[in-house]
């Protein structure tokens, strides 16, 4: 409650920053306006944006939540529907890769991933796989 998060169209090296949500579609910084109330899975998280920069919009957390992936994003202006839009938030989550890193470190002998869009997901997990395991 009260955290700032920055949603991004931005493509990113995973895992993705702190406090940093993908968005899968490109006009979502245009669509979006400072002020707009920013409604996931129709109301199971809240947000209002207060800032925009390029791709980005900073929104501040006003009714926390969980955020699952392939959520439903709806935008509200002075109270009224703007744009519903589906599928925002990336294959693999942020509580994904703690996943990820914990079956890593305990010697998991595979991975599945659910609801794959494209095969940057793969290659993109194969890599961090392959880093992690020079590491180790």
């Amino acid at each position: 409650d009260g955290e700032v998060w920055t949603f991004s169209v931005r493509p990113f090296n995973w895992p993705l920053p702190a406090h940093t949500i993908q968005v899968n579609y490109d006009g979502f910084a245009e669509d979006i306006e400072v002020g707009d109330e920013l409604l996931v899975d129709g109301g199971m998280v809240r947000f209002e944006v207060i800032e925009k920069f390029g791709p980005d919009v900073k929104c501040c957390c006003i009714d926390p939540g969980l955020l699952l992936p392939r959520a439903n994003l709806t935008f509200r202006r002075q109270g009224r529907l703007v744009r519903e839009k589906n599928a925002m938030l990336p294959t693999i989550s942020s509580k994904d890769w703690l996943d990820i890193d914990f079956g890593i470190s305990e010697g998991v002998d595979f991975i599945a991933i659910s609801f794959v869009k494209s095969a940057e997901v793969i290659q993109h997990l194969k890599s961090y796989l392959a880093a992690r395991s020079r590491d180790r």
